[in-house]
């Protein structure tokens, strides 16, 4: 097919948006089990057509042989908008059923195998088109005429035909007997037999096609033609009829063209795959409305432009190559359009040379795509017909076949398989083809097919050279690698390599596999030598990348040293590693260079300092170039300085709660630890994070990030992974924070493979199923109306298997993506059953309520091994319970209120009516001493605003209440 062939000059983007049509309706991609027990010997179709009415009154007579013991039930596609009157067999009018687009005849007795049967399917219907903009019997026109034309492909024959809608059986032959209104042209597969008057002006054609034929090839054309006939004399093939049916506005021109291009089209092909494979019936073309070309049996069709484009090159080949030959099934789609495909090139290598043939193979490389060429899936057309694998794609693997193989081989196995193969007039799929392929070539070719068809990618590499001291051989080390991420082959192959150097040049071909190999090629002179990589495009290639040093994987520190780690360098297994270390300017300083045989090397640097590392391989007497370097920071732990804070918190002018004070932060996480040795690192003021440097002396680091801005956290992340690695202790608690980590630091350093923040003012509190305490939102710090009483922009995580939840996220809405889910984690990167070194909450502490955060902390040192103890902080307490104000009063929207508490008390907040009814419970829950804000927004329980009025709010604590008259204004 049809509609994606390659056009002259390959402009083929904008067209095939435009011809590639997305099919809305899948048909059998696949045999129905009953349709396995009996082969279609010969279709026999009768179609009165009215061209007005787009109607179709069919009688169809099939015959078959049956295949398997006991069978009564004879299965075909047949689309349900057509109706079926009847269905008879030896005069006997048989039952049936017809129902999702099946129709299932029952025999009078069943048959065995070898019994013949014939069935007459007499129906009429309008036709329905498949897909958009159509396919199967279209009713159409052209110049203000009626035209109709038939479009069957893939499996779409049976929207107005019964049949065995399947490329794997091909009826031995088929006749069409077409009915139109006088004045029009009939063109079909095959031979016109006749032509007959029929009473109320109506035409009778009856053709008849010769050889085995799919039903998606069946053509049915109807139009006021130009007819043109003619023959071909050929010494392989004899004389052919050739006959085009075109429309009368462009028949001169299209003629001018076929009468050159028509003898040179048979004249190719018969020079490399013997004679026309239809002389009996005809060579004949047809012209459509739709763009592209569609390869019908001795009818080839297509749109007025593709006359005089490489798609008629195209179409031919499919006269051997999908008609002559025919898939077995649709996911081997490739034996048809990347064969077609391929002999546009080869079509020019006949007529054009080797030149134009690799120009045109190296543009079918470009426009190849990245996945695999067979199709898994082709239930919906549009996964057969991909333009980039089946067609390109396809295309070049048939070029790199001939390539393995070798011209000779090739052509003669192509030759054969036309010729003298099983599958001629027959079917085929790709591991049969391999097979005969392997005939030829004697010995197995499943590694080419199965890494070419079943496999994607593009074969891809990476490489080394280097000339000997003397100067008369190269060294080569290569291997093959994935083309791609998406990728998951790796390519094997012969690959050629050409050296051109001042006075000579030369090739080889040697085998690339994912193994690391090594080649020596003898050169008489290697001065300005150049090595390329298979320059005349045997292989479908990636990108194969020069490598002329090792890569180092990792730096880091740990255990007191510095570990290196580097990719082998294909098959080298010595390098030299050289350390330096920078002085307080900036230079290196040479600290070591060793000589190491494997991929790993550890180092204890003599002092504190920022040392850079770099590898090189060392094969024979080569040195390779040494490794971009890699940097880390050494320097010992102490930890003997108590607990450093690390303040990312934005110094904001207290304006509101997403905005508080720098010092307002820092007094209360000092308040947390109160007691206790510890340090505030202000990151805002600093301009960067702690390096290592400044980490190594704490034996607790506390992270912090209160506020609603992004996080540079992860910019410390070497650091804080050389601190953990050492031993260090971490805590981290913030807003917006945890997700800012990358990936690989929050699996492997905190335990976290996912973090989902939610936007929404919904988290009330953080519950522990361990023995951490609560953590309830501090309701005096959230000052925004409309967060309710609630914070935002909390967290909750995925955990890792190894990973510790000690904290699940209450949502005041109950919300199920986030209620009850983890928002606190302990884990111990260095996998240390005994304890855990990391903690990380994804909500910011300094919203919590005093006493609960300062019980956190105290558990939280205590679970990470290092106990301290935190005194209580002095708190400044009423001396008792005191309403202090409620405004503004009158109010509109919101009423403010503000409370003291001497101690711990349960609070309740009610609103009357001046009926004395509550209207509106605004809190019911227990708050710690010290001073409370909430606020009423002037609704009632269900939300729904209260008219103006006077309303009551009354509040009890500590044993006592207070009653205060609001008024509310709308």
């Amino acid at each position: 097919m049809k509609l994606h062939s390659i056009l002259s000059g390959f402009l083929l983007l904008g067209l095939l948006l435009l011809e590639t049509p997305l099919l809305a309706v899948t048909g059998h991609s696949s045999l129905l089990p009953e349709q396995h027990y009996y082969d279609v010997t010969f279709y026999n179709i009768s179609l009165n057509i009215n061209m007005t009415q787009k109607f179709v009154q069919g009688e169809v007579w099939v015959s078959g042989t049956i295949l398997h013991d006991g069978t009564q039930h004879i299965v075909l596609n047949l689309y349900q908008n057509m109706s079926v009157d009847s269905v008879r067999y030896l005069n006997t009018t048989l039952p049936f059923t017809h129902q999702n687009d099946v129709l299932d005849a029952t025999l009078p007795q069943a048959l065995n195998q070898g019994d013949t049967f014939t069935l007459g399917i007499f129906y009429s219907g309008y036709p329905e088109q498949a897909g958009t903009p159509g396919y199967g019997l279209i009713f159409s026109g052209y110049n203000g005429q009626q035209l109709v034309y038939s479009y069957n492909w893939p499996y779409f024959a049976s929207t107005f035909i019964p049949c065995k809608d399947h490329p794997s059986d091909k009826a031995d032959s088929v006749q069409l007997r077409i009915t139109v209104p006088g004045g029009y042209q009939v063109a079909c597969n095959g031979v016109l037999e006749s032509t007959q008057t029929l009473p109320g002006n109506k035409q009778q054609f009856l053709w008849v096609h010769h050889y085995p034929i799919v039903p998606y090839n069946i053509s049915i054309n109807i139009y006021p033609f130009t007819v043109s006939t003619g023959q071909y004399s050929s010494a392989t093939s004899g004389n052919i009829f050739l006959q085009y049916f075109l429309f009368p506005p462009h028949a001169t021109a299209i003629l001018n063209t076929l009468q050159t291009k028509v003898p040179r089209i048979l004249q190719a092909y018969e020079s490399r795959y013997g004679a026309f494979p239809f002389v009996q019936d005809k060579y004949g073309l047809c012209e459509a409305t739709f763009g592209g070309g569609m390869e019908h049996q001795t009818l080839l069709t297509m749109g007025q432009s593709s006359f005089f484009s490489d798609i008629l090159v195209h179409e031919s080949a499919h006269e051997y190559f999908g008609n002559l030959i025919s898939l077995a099934d649709w996911g081997h789609i490739w034996l048809n359009e990347g064969f077609a495909t391929y002999n546009e090139a080869a079509y020019h290598e006949y007529w054009d040379g080797e030149a134009v043939y690799l120009n045109m193979i190296r543009q079918f490389m470009s426009g190849s795509g990245e996945g695999k060429i067979f199709v898994d899936d082709p239930s919906n057309p549009n996964n057969i017909i991909p333009y980039n694998l089946v067609y390109l794609k396809a295309a070049v693997v048939v070029h790199m076949l001939r390539f393995v193989m070798g011209d000779t081989l090739f052509w003669q196995m192509l030759y054969d398989y036309v010729n003298s193969s099983p599958y001629r007039f027959g079917n085929v799929d790709t591991e049969s083809f391999c097979q005969f392929c392997e005939g030829y070539y004697g010995s197995d070719l499943d590694w080419f097919f199965d890494q070419w068809i079943y496999g994607d990618g593009r074969m891809a590499g990476e490489y080394y050279y280097f000339p000997n001291t003397a100067g008369d051989s190269l060294t080569v080390l290569i291997r093959s690698v994935l083309s791609s991420s998406a990728s998951s082959t790796i390519h094997a192959m012969p690959l050629p390599l050409q050296w051109q150097t001042s006075s000579a040049s030369g090739e080889d071909t040697v085998w690339v596999d994912s193994l690391p190999r090594m080649y020596h090629l003898s050169i008489s002179d290697t001065h300005n030598l150049q090595l390329l990589i298979d320059p005349r495009d045997r292989v479908l290639k990636g990108n194969f990348q020069y490598l002329n040093h090792p890569e180092l994987q990792e730096v880091y520190l740990a255990n007191d040293s510095i570990y290196i780690r580097w990719e082998p360098f294909f098959n080298v297994t010595n390098y030299l590693v050289r350390i330096e270390r920078l002085d307080s300017t900036g230079n290196s300083i040479p600290v070591q260079n060793a000589t190491v045989s494997g991929f790993t090397y550890r180092f204890h640097p003599p002092e504190r300092g920022i040392y850079q590392v770099a590898v090189a391989a060392q094969l024979e007497n080569q040195v390779t170039a040494f490794s971009p370097v890699m940097q880390v920071k050494y320097t010992p732990f102490p930890m003997d300085q108590g607990i450093l804070i690390i303040d990312e918190t934005r110094n904001g002018n207290g304006s509101n709660m997403l905005n508080p004070t720098d010092q307002e932060v820092d007094a209360f996480y000092d308040s947390l630890l109160l007691g206790i040795p510890h340090q505030q690192f202000d990151v805002i003021q600093q301009g960067q994070g702690p390096d290592v440097f400044t980490l190594a002396d704490y034996s607790v680091v506390i992270w912090h990030h209160d506020v609603d801005y992004s996080s540079v956290a992860y910019q410390s992340e070497p650091d804080l992974q050389a601190y953990l690695n050492a031993g260090g202790k971490l805590i981290l608690s913030g807003m917006k924070f945890l997700q800012k980590f990358s990936t690989d630091f929050r699996q492997n350093y905190l335990g976290i493979t996912g973090v989902h923040p939610n936007a929404a003012p919904d988290f009330e509190a953080a519950v522990s199923p361990l023995t951490f305490p609560g953590l309830p939102v501090d309701t005096s710090k959230i000052t925004i109306s409309f967060y309710h009483n609630h914070l935002a922009n909390v967290a909750v995580v995925d955990t890792s298997p190894t990973a510790s939840t000690i904290y699940r996220y209450v949502s005041a809405t109950q919300n199920p993506l986030f209620h009850e889910k983890p928002c606190g984690v302990a884990y111990s990167p260095l996998q240390d059953t005994t304890g855990f070194s990391v903690i990380s909450l994804g909500l910011p502490l300094f919203f919590v309520e005093m006493d609960s955060a300062r019980q956190f902390m105290s558990r939280a040192l205590e679970y990470l091994g290092t106990p301290l103890d935190i005194s209580p902080a002095p708190i400044r307490t009423p001396e008792a319970f005191q309403l202090l104000h409620c405004y503004p009063n009158p109010f509109n929207p919101e009423l403010q209120v503000e409370f003291t508490l001497s101690r711990r008390s349960r609070v309740v907040v009610r609103i009357f009516n001046v009926l004395g009814q509550r209207v509106r419970e605004l809190l019911n829950r227990s708050l710690p001493a010290g001073r409370h804000k909430i606020h009423w927004e002037g609704k009632n329980d269900a939300g729904i605003a209260l008219p103006s009025g006077v309303y009551f709010l009354r509040m009890r604590a500590e044993g006592r209440s207070r009653t205060v008259k609001v008024v509310l204004q709308r």
